[in-house]
C-alpha cells in the first residue's frame, strides 16, 4: 500500500506553525495565481496566432520524444540528487531517491500549495533515515548545483552559437548566468574551506529570522568537503539532465510542425530562457519562463504563438512524467512516519 497524505504534514505542531502555515498557503496561492495570470495574459495577447498554429496539428512522434528526454532527464537530475545524499551519510538504494525525487517533482509541477517539491524531498528523506537537517542540506546543494549547472550551459551554448547568441541579442541572460556561476561558486567555497565556513556563520547569523536556520544548514552542508569530486560529478549531472531538458524543448518545438528555429537557434535561446525558473515568484517559473520564451523566439524571428504553445506543450510533458513518478511512489513500500533527530 502506498503512502499516504499524512506523511507530508509540517514536523511541528502548535498555534504559531499553524499561523505560519496560513501565512505560507497563502503566498503560495499567491504565487500559482500570478504564474497563471501570466498564462492567460501570453495566451489572450496571442488568440488569433495560436489557434492559427494549433490548427496544424502535432507531429506526435516529436511529442512522445519529448516525454522521454523529459523523463531521462529528470532521472538523471534525481540521480545527482542521490549522489549528494550518499555524500551526508544516507544509505539506500537509488530506488528510493528516485521514488522520493519523483514525489518532489510531483509537488513542483501539479500540487498547488506551500510545500513544494524541495521540501518535500527533504522531509521524506529525514523521517526516513533520520536525518532532517543533512537531508535539507543534500536538497540545498542539490539546488544550487543545478542552476549553477543550467547557467554554465547558457553562457555555453552562448559561446559556442556566438552568431545566433549575437543575433538574438541575449546579453541580460548570459549576464544573469554569470553572475549566478560566480555567486554560486562562492557558497560552495564557502561549505568547502573551513576558514571561509567561520566567517560565512558570522554573517549568517546576523541575517534576521532565518539566519539560525541557515548557519545549522551550513554546517549540515559541510559534509561535502569530505567529496569535492563528487561535487564536480554532480555537477556534471547536471549539465546532462538540463540539455535533456533542452533536448525536450526542441522536440515540443518540433511537434508544431515547421517553421521553427534551427537547432543552433533553439540551443542558442532555450538554456536562457529556463533560467528564469530560477525566479522565486512563480512556482517552477510559471509564466515566467513562458514570457521569456515568447521573447527570445520573437527575436530570433519566430511567431511568438510557437514559443508559448511549445512552452504549453513542454510543461503538460513535464506533468505526465510527474504523474507517472507520483504513481511509482504510491505503489512502492510505505514510508515510516516516525521523525527523529540528527544522527
Amino acid at each position: 500500500m502506498g503512502v499516504q497524505v499524512p506523511l507530508l504534514a509540517p514536523l511541528h505542531s502548535g498555534p504559531a506553525c499553524r499561523a505560519e502555515r496560513e501565512k505560507n498557503d497563502l503566498k503560495a496561492v499567491a504565487r500559482w495565481l500570478f504564474g497563471l495570470s501570466l498564462i492567460g495574459l501570453l495566451v489572450w495577447l496571442h488568440r488569433r496566432e495560436l489557434i492559427e498554429v494549433a490548427s496544424g496539428g502535432f507531429r506526435w512522434g516529436f511529442v512522445y520524444a519529448a516525454f522521454a528526454a523529459c523523463l531521462l532527464a529528470t532521472t538523471v537530475s534525481i540521480m545527482r540528487w542521490h549522489m549528494l545524499v550518499k555524500v551526508q551519510g544516507f544509505d539506500h538504494p537509488l530506488t528510493t531517491s528516485l521514488r522520493i525525487g519523483f514525489v518532489g517533482v510531483f509537488f513542483n509541477f501539479v500540487v498547488p500549495g506551500s510545500v513544494g517539491g524541495d521540501v518535500v524531498r527533504a522531509a521524506l528523506l529525514g523521517r526516513q533515515e533520520r536525518g532532517l537537517g543533512r537531508a535539507a542540506a543534500s536538497v540545498l546543494i542539490d539546488r544550487v548545483l543545478g542552476l549553477t549547472s543550467l547557467a554554465i550551459l547558457t553562457a555555453t551554448c552562448a559561446a559556442a552559437f556566438w552568431p545566433q547568441t549575437a543575433a538574438i541579442g541575449r546579453g541580460v541572460p548570459v549576464a544573469s548566468a554569470t553572475v549566478f556561476v560566480a555567486t554560486a561558486a562562492l557558497g560552495l567555497t564557502a561549505v568547502l574551506l573551513p576558514s571561509l565556513r567561520a566567517a560565512a556563520h558570522r554573517i549568517l547569523k546576523r541575517v534576521p529570522f532565518a539566519g539560525a536556520k541557515l548557519s545549522s544548514l551550513l554546517d549540515a552542508a559541510s559534509g561535502f568537503r569530505r567529496a569535492p569530486g563528487k561535487l564536480l560529478f554532480a555537477l556534471l549531472f547536471g549539465l546532462v539532465s538540463h540539455i535533456g531538458f533542452v533536448i525536450a524543448l526542441r522536440c515540443a518545438a518540433l511537434a508544431l510542425g515547421p517553421p521553427s528555429p534551427s537547432l543552433a537557434e533553439h540551443f542558442a535561446l532555450a538554456p536562457a530562457g529556463l533560467m528564469f525558473a530560477a525566479v522565486p515568484l512563480t512556482p517552477a517559473g510559471l509564466g515566467l519562463v513562458d514570457a521569456a520564451m515568447v521573447e527570445l523566439f520573437q527575436l530570433a524571428g519566430t511567431v511568438a504563438a510557437r514559443g508559448l504553445l511549445m512552452m504549453m506543450l513542454y510543461r503538460v510533458v513535464q506533468i505526465a512524467v510527474a504523474m507517472i513518478g507520483m504513481g511509482l511512489f504510491l505503489t512502492g513500500p510505505r514510508t515510516s512516519l516516525s521523525v527523529s533527530p540528527d544522527r
